[in-house]
Parts: C-alpha cells; structure tokens; sequence
C-alpha cells in the first residue's frame, strides 16, 4: 500500500513557473534580446536541471513507497497521463505548423515514443518540438523510479554510484573516439558529447535522484524543521533563493579561478550544465519547511496557478515563438520589447486554456480510465492532481 502525504507546498509549485521562464527567456535571447549584457550572464538552461531535480524531489513527496504491483500501475498511469497526451497534441500541431521542415520517418517516430534523447545527435534530440527531449529524460526517470526509492536508506550510496558510472562511460568514450563537443548546426547527424552529457536520459538521472534524496531528507526526518523559527527559515529560504539565482555567476568566476577551461574543455562545459544542482537541491530543501515569508509569498493563489500551467508554457513557448519569427506574426514597429511583451502574453493565455480545457481533462480521464481505483495513490502537492484524484476515488 503507498504512502499519502497529508499536505502540498505551494511555494514549490510556483518555482515550476520560475523555472518555465528560465527556458523561455533562454530561447528568446537570440530573436528579441540578442545584445542583452544582462541575460547574457545568466545560464537560463538550467531550468531543465532544476525541473529533473524536482521532479525526483516531488515523485518521492507523493509517492515514498510504491510496494505493490497496483501502486506501481496507478503511478505509472498518472505519470503517463501527467506528460504524453500533451507532448501528442504539440507533436502533432508542430508537425502542421512546420510541415516544410524534411523530418526523416525516423525523427517523426521516436518523439512520439520519446525515445528521442536516446539518439545522441541533435537532428533527434531537437526533432519536431524540440523542448520534448526533456520528457523522454522524464518518462526513464519515471519507469526507474520504483527500484531507486526501493530501500533506499540502506542502498542510497550504491545506486549513485552506479547512476555515476555511465557519465564517466561517456567521458571516456568521448576521449577516446574524440567526439567534438558540439556542432554548429541545431539539427546535426554527428554524435556530439553534449548530446551524450547533456540529452541522453542515462545522463540526466542522477539529477533526478539527487532531488529524490532531498525528498527523503526533508520529509522523512520529521524533526529536522521542528525547532526552526520563521526568521531563520526566512533568513535561509532568502539565502537559497540568491545562490540559485546566481549559481552561473558563482560558476564562471570558479571556473575562471581555477582556470578549469584551460584544462579541459569537456569537464568545463560538463560542469557548466551541473554545477546549479547542489544550490537547486538545498532550495527545494529549505522550502520543504514551508515556515519562511518567502513561502507564504510563493504561496499566493495567483503564483501558484502559473506554477500549474509551467508545463503547458514549456511545451507550448518554442512552437509559439518560432511561429512568431518563420511566419512574421504581430510585427510591432520592429520594437522587439514590445513584440516580446505581446509574446508572453499569448503564451501566458493560450497556457492557461491548454490547462484548464486540455491538459486537466485529458489527464483525469485516463487516470480514471486506467488506474486501478481499489488503491489509488492521491498526490497532495499540486491542485491540479488533488482535485483530479480526489474527486473520482476519495
């Protein structure tokens, strides 16, 4: 029988939405901002780092234990409903909208399957929607999760060691067949060791685990937060909050002391791409208290709901704003501010709707549909998953 929480923290949902942002301001540097001194010193791709060590983080809040076949099931069924059904309708709306794009069967097959970032070339990993690739780092992450939370007080050690090994695979093989670092070209056939390091699920794991062990910390250690006072729980959640925020910086002028870049290349850019874990872990940490102002902020009704629409707004912004840019759509004066306002705001909107009417419902049909209702696990983090479980099987 698993486990249910008996509380959500909102404050968390809202940092989806900050994340979302990140990714968004990331694709939009180069078509509306591309002398911004400002965003230029700031690693905005890192919300997918900070996206794959929540998900660990969460899954692990709603679901510590997953001890029968039928808990399995209904987990695997909600994780399935929670990202496919959307990811198909982006698919297939792309594949519409950019129909004068030359997708091989191939790349046209494994999206669908998202077996795409198993390919390490970007003509894969970028193919169709080309944020997607997250989802197939995602869907590994989910159908290795029941054995990484399998006793993982006593095995916690083994395993990520274990999840190290194929990084240092990579490394290896990078070096010895001399794989470049990347290509210039978004779609390319040629196996770069970014796409080994930084697409490939097997990769990503870990950071996904890590999230999973600072789920265990917070919330299976009951006293660990029992004897904090608001101020320093404020004092730390401000402290977090800035290290995430300028963990690239406090990583560029590191690098630069060590002068690492100069040693290698690969370990530099590798490092780059991970460095924000450890200060993303200790975030989702602090705010598993929940008793700082700043959660009480980040709980507000209005925050939370953007946090709930963050996947339609990842899934939705890269399609958006290419159709934008090829088709030349709301040309305002060649004032990129001013486009880029008008942008978000269709985002922002056409988000809420794929929410509300797609996303919503089409996630509590299938779970109704498919889930085994006898034990059914209730995830309490979001409202979104609350009301869709709880009415059907409370």
């Amino acid at each position: 029988m698993s486990q249910i929480r008996k509380s959500k923290i909102d404050a968390i949902t809202t940092f989806r939405f900050f994340a979302a942002i990140c990714l968004v301001l990331h694709h939009c540097f180069p078509v509306y901002f591309p002398n911004s001194v400002l965003l230029s010193n700031f690693v905005l791709q890192t919300g997918v780092t900070f996206f794959f060590v929540l998900s660990g983080f969460i899954l692990y809040y709603n679901y510590p234990v997953l001890s029968s076949k039928k808990d399995k099931l209904n987990f695997f069924v909600a994780r399935f409903a929670r990202i496919w059904p959307l990811h198909a309708f982006m698919l297939l709306l792309s594949l519409l909208i950019f129909s004068n794009n030359e997708f091989t069967f191939l790349q046209k097959i494994t999206p669908a399957f998202l077996l795409q970032a198993w390919i390490p070339k970007t003509a894969f990993c970028f193919a169709i929607n080309s944020v997607s690739w997250t989802l197939s780092c995602e869907m590994f992450f989910y159908l290795t999760f029941p054995f990484l939370i399998s006793n993982i007080k006593r095995n916690w050690v083994q395993k990520l060691v274990i999840l190290s090994l194929p990084i240092a695979l990579s490394v290896l093989l990078i070096k010895i067949f001399h794989i470049p670092l990347w290509e210039n070209v978004m779609y390319s056939n040629k196996i770069t060791a970014i796409s080994l390091l930084h697409y490939c699920p097997i990769s990503r794991i870990i950071e996904f685990f890590i999230g999973i062990l600072v789920g265990v910390l917070a919330f299976d250690n009951k006293t660990i937060f029992s004897k904090i006072s608001s101020k320093s729980a404020s004092l730390l959640e401000f402290l977090t909050i800035t290290l995430s925020i300028f963990s690239s910086t406090i990583f560029i002028y590191t690098s630069k002391a060590l002068n690492i870049s100069s040693h290698s290349e690969l370990l530099n850019t590798f490092m780059f791409l991970r460095f924000e874990t450890v200060f993303f872990a200790a975030l989702l940490f602090v705010f598993s208290a929940n008793k700082g102002v700043f959660s009480k902020i980040l709980s507000f009704k209005p925050f939370v709901t953007l946090g709930e629409i963050s996947f339609s707004i990842y899934m939705i912004h890269y399609i958006l704003l290419y159709s934008f840019k090829d088709y030349k759509l709301f040309l305002i004066n060649n004032n990129e501010f001013l486009q880029f306002t008008l942008y978000l705001s269709i985002l922002l909107l056409s988000s809420y709707l794929s929410w509300k009417f797609f996303e919503t419902p089409v996630r509590r049909y299938i779970v109704k549909k498919f889930s085994l209702n006898d034990n059914i696990t209730i995830s309490k983090h979001t409202d979104i998953e609350r009301k869709q479980l709880t009415n059907e099987y409370k």
